[in-house]
């Protein structure tokens, strides 16, 4: 499922939490599509994932999101922030990498 920067923005808009959270999930996957998960960092994914959503409601509760100036892009980056700092939070165990990782270490779904 795709996020809708238009769905979001109304969402921002009309002050519906659920309408704003229903698109923080896909919005949250394409986040963590962009980031590098070796397998050491795998296990912690769904708990930064929940971590990030909250994130993301903290921010539409105590943020005024402009929905009429680019919400998705702040959204993005402040998720993106969130996920890498729990990962460092977790310390060098998850094995955090800047670029390629060593191809030992690279998550592939059918792999698991």
């Amino acid at each position: 499922m795709l996020y809708d920067q238009d769905a979001i923005n109304n969402a921002i808009r009309s002050g519906d939490e659920n309408a704003f959270l229903e698109q923080m999930y896909p919005l949250v996957e394409k986040v963590f599509h962009e980031i590098r998960w070796s397998r050491r960092t795998r296990v912690f994914r769904d708990e930064i994932k929940q971590e990030c959503i909250l994130e993301a409601l903290l921010l539409f509760r105590r943020i005024d999101l402009d929905p009429d100036r680019n919400c998705v892009a702040y959204l993005w980056t402040c998720l993106r922030n969130k996920a890498f700092a729990l990962l460092e939070r977790v310390g060098s165990d998850c094995g955090v990498f800047s670029g390629e990782l060593p191809p030992e270490l690279e998550y592939h779904p059918d792999n698991v």
